[in-house]
């Protein structure tokens, strides 16, 4: 069992928040709560270093062509942020 978040998005239009504060506070908790680690996937690099930061890690890498990427992260419930 796992949590799987497929697309992660904020909305440019909401005034004051904080996508990366967002993610910490919701989807991590969620985590914690329910004691499951946390899947994504990203094909931008960005989003990849940000996620990193976090504690995810990459555990497959998919290049479907050679300008594009696709990389499979995890976070185990062990990492803190």
């Amino acid at each position: 069992p796992y949590l799987n978040f497929w697309f992660l998005g904020v909305d440019p239009t909401r005034k004051g928040g904080n996508g990366v504060q967002d993610l910490k506070q919701g989807i991590f908790k969620l985590s914690e709560n329910q004691q499951l680690p946390i899947l994504i996937e990203t094909s931008v690099q960005r989003n990849k270093n940000v996620y990193e930061r976090f504690g995810f890690r990459v555990y497959h890498t998919w290049r479907p062509s050679t300008d594009y990427t696709l990389w499979f992260m995890k976070r185990d419930l062990y990492q803190t942020s």
